[in-house]
């Protein structure tokens, strides 16, 4: 069978019928997982085989650890005179697998037909100054294209490594083709009929002076070969006709160009070469490195800054090059700290090409052959973070210099020749600089002169953009439509809201652009802001805007820091009725005012603002908005008759919202309406609590919070039952939560863990846990949700010490600070020797 024809390689051949590896004195003694991994390289023809494929095509799928493979690839390399610096045989790559690099022919197949007379030898191809890391699914593709089309180009940005790509699949080809692999630099040329001349010479064929492209297809027509051509955007109309010549006429002959932009010709197979994974971009960061310095990330303190590292540097290979070469110097995280000035810090060797030796000038190669307009939204387009719109684009950077027109053509180009990508999605177009490419266009839109404009006009066109956020979040929209139209805009609102009260921005601007967008941030960053913005106010700022920020305001103290809220409420309320007194607005506002009134356990006052609201309701059904004003009264009957006279309410709350698609808010209420049902029969609370955790989810106007807070209400009866297998589930979800850094936001989350350190006989922890609680109470204020939880802990630390011990270690508990209590409710030995000491 073909299939059990030898392998011959360099000096060896594998018989896969016998069995035996053969070398130049005769037969190796090899084992047989040995032999049989070395076959399935050798049928790879050069591809990369991954460490599972070995795994389940040698070993059965057996479950076996990677050392055993390891162990194998040392016996073949030492079988076969190998090692892994260079290997000529077999090639580790990092992190996924191996390939086999030689030249591998069938035993028996026809020897290569001569060479026609003149001919010449049959490589012209440089070699690569280091092994490539990643690419293996993108080599894969390239070449697939190549052999059905015959003509490929590798687009992509200054620095993306399409260069290094083209090499490494031109030295996997290079036995392959009767007439060989000649690699073509373009880039020292400087016109276009220099072109056949420059692929004449690489040839070694003479031309013509008259004609040279006919001359060079003729000589062409009937080879077998691959022609790389590097570097072809400066000379691209050139390149497209010379191509277009060769496939028309050549059917034997192979192009693969590398260029910013496509030929734009019949019969090309574009291929837009991506960014690292980011297991590629790591694994390329290390290599370099330890290529300077083999001990380099030995310590996980130093490899933890790598990723991000890569990250920032947007996975292009040719900055984290540069990057790595300055590790090993710097260390990684001095590195990160300096990367925003990478302009200045990365650079290349000495022996890279001039365009490849500074970042900069990698940039400005492709920057220098741009068109005037082009150039303009270049630099204009770097106001924008994250991805934006066409629209965007033409309504911000359109002006009486360049229309609207001229941007969109502009954009085309910019997109054609890789300085923007494309991302596609929800049947929409947007695009994006990746952040090199964006902190150069800062630079040259920082050296125009034109800053503050192109800024100004960007925070504008947003906060229009975000003016009607909330009669959306009013209306019949959903979460999912409200995420679908607004949070991909808000990396540009945040980023707008930066410059606005930055030094050189716009308060005013700043106000309307928090103001617009409160109803969607829960966030502790949300929070932050409200603070940041009703600092900055002035007799500038218009009444509605002011209205909005303090009712916002009002609505993110009034449960954590009630009391804060009331002394807020009447001025929120003012500004509301001064203004534009919308109805809604109002219900939203009072609800703010009457739950800081229930939170502090005033029932009388809350039932006045409530009855208030309940005349502003509309008929009919009930917005986000409307059933946070039922909430009260749900919460107001609560206190006055029970549970029993409120559940219809939040029955009809939780139906509105999830009928208006705000499963968030529901989970919200839904959490409220069970925490005040009685615990009586404890197995059946818990089977609900567990019922909403497993179900609950993040929405629009719901942050982590919820989830943690369900997550809280679950330890606590769970800690309250007590059985031990109770505790460690307990102690798991809590353990989850706090490492997310959710809990650690609300001293209620640390109650459960009271419980859960006294029943496990740890009641100085228990006790130091709830005088650290305490504390943080205190400065919040009192809230009834947690007046029956710290009752409930007092009786479990008071039965467990004696009352001078338990005062002391209280007073304790009220002096640790946030980090040193999470690691003493979790149990970690570094809270040990910090409260000991």
């Amino acid at each position: 069978m073909a299939d059990d024809v030898p392998f011959v390689f360099d000096r060896f051949r594998l018989d896969p019928l016998d069995a035996r590896l053969i070398g130049p004195h005769g037969p190796i003694p090899i084992g047989n997982k040995a032999l049989a991994v070395l076959e399935v390289l050798l049928r790879a023809e050069g591809r990369l085989i991954t460490k599972d494929h070995l795994f389940e095509t040698v070993w059965d799928g057996m479950a076996i650890t990677e050392s055993a493979l390891t162990s194998v690839i040392k016996e073949l390399r030492r079988a076969l005179g190998d090692n892994d610096k260079p290997p000529r045989f077999i090639e580790s790559v990092y992190g996924r697998g191996y390939r086999f690099r030689a030249a591998v022919t069938r035993e028996g197949a026809a020897a290569p037909a001569s060479e026609p007379p003149g001919d010449t030898p049959r490589l012209c191809l440089p070699r690569p100054a280091a092994t490539l890391v990643g690419r293996d699914d993108d080599l894969a593709a390239i070449a697939d294209r190549l052999r059905d089309h015959g003509l490929v180009t590798i687009v992509g940005p200054g620095g993306m490594g399409k260069t290094r790509a083209a090499l490494e699949l031109a030295w996997r080809q290079r036995d392959r083709l009767e007439h060989g692999v000649w690699f073509v630099e373009l880039a020292p040329l400087t016109q276009g009929p220099q072109l056949p001349e420059a692929v004449a010479k690489c040839l070694q064929i003479a031309l013509p002076a008259t004609d040279p492209v006919a001359a060079l297809v003729e000589r062409l027509r009937w080879r077998d070969c691959l022609i790389v051509i590097d570097n072809a955007e400066h000379l691209i109309a050139d390149v497209a006709q010379l191509a277009a010549a060769v496939r028309a006429a050549c059917p034997g002959v192979r192009l693969l160009v590398t260029s910013q932009e496509p030929l734009a010709i019949a019969g090309e197979q574009l291929w837009r070469l991506p960014p690292l994974s980011p297991d590629e971009a790591e694994a390329l960061f290390l290599d370099r490195a330890r290529a300077i310095d083999p001990d380099f990330g030995a310590e996980p303190a130093e490899r933890a800054p790598v990723a991000e590292i890569c990250a920032r540097l947007d996975r292009l290979p040719l900055a984290i090059e540069m990057a790595a070469a300055r590790a090993p110097m710097l260390g990684s995280a001095e590195l990160l700290a300096r990367l925003s000035d990478r302009f200045t810090l990365l650079t290349g060797s000495r022996g890279a090409a001039p365009r490849h030796q500074t970042l900069t000038a990698t940039l400005a190669w492709s920057h220098d052959l741009l068109s005037l307009a082009e150039a303009t939204l270049f630099r204009r387009l770097a106001v924008f973070t994250g991805s934006f719109s066409l629209q965007a684009a033409s309504a911000i950077a359109a002006d009486e210099t360049l229309s609207a027109d001229a941007v969109v053509e502009a954009l085309a180009a910019l997109v054609a020749r890789s300085l923007v990508a494309v991302q596609a999605g929800d049947g929409r177009r947007r695009y994006q600089l990746l952040e090199t490419m964006r902190a150069f266009a800062l630079a040259k839109l920082d050296a125009a002169g034109e800053q503050a404009t192109w800024r100004r006009r960007h925070a504008a066109y947003f906060a229009d953009l975000a003016e009607p956020i909330l009669a959306d979040f009013c209306g019949p929209v959903s979460d999912a439509e409200l995420v679908r139209r607004y949070r991909v805009e808000f990396d540009n609102i945040n980023a707008a809201i930066d410059w606005a009260y930055g030094a050189e921005g716009d308060r005013e601007l700043g106000h309307r652009l928090v103001a617009y967008t409160t109803h969607m941030r829960t966030d502790r960053p949300g929070k932050r802001l409200l603070d940041r913005a009703i600092t900055q106010l002035s007799a500038a700022t218009p009444a509605t805007i002011r209205a909005r920020l303090l009712s916002a305001r009002l609505h993110a103290l009034m449960r954590l820091k009630p009391s804060a809220a009331l002394e807020l409420a009447d001025e929120a309320i003012d500004a509301l009725r001064s203004s534009s007194n919308d109805p809604e607005m109002m219900i939203d506002t009072l609800s703010s005012k009457g739950f800081a009134y229930w939170f502090t356990g005033r029932l009388a006052e809350a039932r006045r603002v409530s009855d208030e609201i309940q005349a502003l309701l509309p008929q009919g059904p009930l917005s986000r908005i409307g059933v946070l004003g039922l909430g009260l009264e749900a919460c107001v009957r609560l206190g006055e008759a029970g549970p029993a006279a409120a559940r219809p309410l939040f029955a009809r709350m939780i139906a509105a919202l999830r009928a208006v698609g705000a499963p968030g808010l529901a989970n919200y209420w839904e959490m409220t309406a069970l925490r005040f049902e009685p615990d009586d029969d404890l197995d059946a609370a818990i089977a609900a609590w567990r019922d909403l955790f497993g179900r609950v989810q993040h929405g629009v106007a719901q942050s982590h919070e919820v989830p943690c807070e369900v997550a809280t209400e679950l330890a606590s009866r769970l800690a309250r039952r007590g059985t031990p297998d109770d505790l460690d589930e307990a102690l798991t979800i809590a353990r989850d939560q706090f490492r997310l850094n959710a809990m650690a936001f609300d001293y209620i989350a640390f109650l459960p863990m009271v419980c859960i350190a006294a029943k496990q006989g740890r009641a100085a922890d228990a006790a130091m846990l709830l005088g650290h609680a305490e504390a943080r109470r205190r400065q919040a204020g009192e809230s009834v949700l947690t007046r029956r939880d710290f009752a409930e802990a007092h009786a479990v630390v008071s039965a467990a010490l004696p009352a001078d011990e338990r005062d002391a270690l209280l007073e304790r508990g009220a002096g640790l600070p946030m980090h040193a209590a999470v690691d003493l409710a979790l149990c970690a030995p570094t809270a040990r020797a910090l409260v000991a000491a």
